[in-house]
């Protein structure tokens, strides 16, 4: 159903972008035509600047050119987003196994600290008896 969609709108993106381009066929014939008309032809260069000005000033032009902008911003913004979330990532992963390095350090100090209190108990109890 997705995928139907999906070409649907495809269909239709295509089928807008045919007539934008029909349009400006027609434009292009319309300003042959007229140049063709006039007696006192303009240069070719400044009919290729009209229509560049035509172009320019299309609502359409300017908003493909808007969307293909938001879309290479975006798509910079989403590595930049990518590169982050792994540097974030990278640093938990770091942090974690500092983590269980201190857990083990301190279970580790933990033990040692039993067999020292083990040990001086049993210092203390042959020192009383030692004592008597």
């Amino acid at each position: 159903m997705a995928k139907k969609l999906e070409c649907t709108a495809i269909q239709g993106n295509l089928l807008r972008t045919l007539w934008r381009m029909e349009n400006i066929i027609k434009h292009v014939r319309e300003l042959h035509n007229s140049h063709m008309g006039r007696m006192d032809t303009k240069p070719e260069w400044l009919m290729l600047e009209e229509f560049s000005k035509f172009i320019r000033s299309n609502p359409s032009a300017q908003a493909i050119r808007k969307r293909d902008d938001l879309l290479r911003k975006s798509g910079a913004d989403f590595l930049r987003a990518r590169e982050g979330i792994k540097a974030k990532v990278d640093e938990v992963e770091h942090l974690d196994s500092v983590v269980k390095k201190l857990k083990t350090s301190i279970q580790d100090t933990q033990k040692e600290k039993n067999q020292t209190e083990t040990e001086t108990t049993i210092l203390r109890t042959e020192i009383r008896q030692l004592n008597q």
